[in-house]
Formats: C-alpha cells, sequence, structure tokens
C-alpha cells in the first residue's frame, strides 16, 4: 500500500481524513516498523492530519490529529499545511468539500 503512495509526502504536508479512514489507519500505520510500507508509515505518523467527523469525540490515539466538527468546509479553512503545500484528501466522499 505505501508504494501506491509513495509521492504523496512530496506533493502535501497535511492530511485530511473522514472519519472510517482515520480509524482503519490509526490501527495500521502506526505499527509499521519494516517493510515496503515503513518510509510512508514514518511520514504519515508524523504528518498534522485533520480528522472530519460528528460522531469521534476524540482523535488523541494517533499522533499529530486534530478532529474537526461542525461545518466540514468551515473548518476545512484551517487545513492548509504548514508549507502551504495544501491537504492530502483521504476517505469519504464528503471530505472533498474542504477547499485545496
Amino acid at each position: 500500500m505505501g508504494a501506491a503512495l509513495a509521492g504523496t509526502p512530496e506533493t502535501c504536508d497535511t492530511i485530511l481524513l473522514g472519519r472510517v479512514t482515520f480509524t482503519e489507519g490509526a490501527g495500521y500505520w502506526p505499527t509499521v516498523a519494516n517493510g515496503e510500507d515503513a518510509g510512508f508509515a514514518q511520514w504519515i505518523d508524523k504528518s498534522p492530519k485533520h480528522v472530519v467527523s460528528s460522531t469521534l469525540d476524540s482523535v488523541d490515539d494517533w499522533s499529530n490529529s486534530t478532529l474537526l466538527k461542525g461545518d466540514p468546509a468551515a473548518a476545512g479553512q484551517g487545513a492548509q499545511g504548514g508549507r502551504g503545500q495544501g491537504p492530502h484528501r483521504r476517505g469519504q466522499p464528503d471530505t472533498g468539500a474542504f477547499p485545496a
């Protein structure tokens, strides 16, 4: 899987996730230490993650994660990356409401 996402670290510096993708990722990426996915796992674990959810109460189980509640488009305004590259969107189609 990491090979399919290998170019992502060069094109974005923030990750925008839906609840389902966040929950799945939080259970997998922090556990990867070896193999072809290790480089991507290290990058995604260190990167800022913005999670869109109206049902989660916390995103503390994955480092560098921030929970965005309320209107998704308004919350997404603050999801710009530190280097201005913009967010990488992963997850449910409704996260597409966020501006790039």
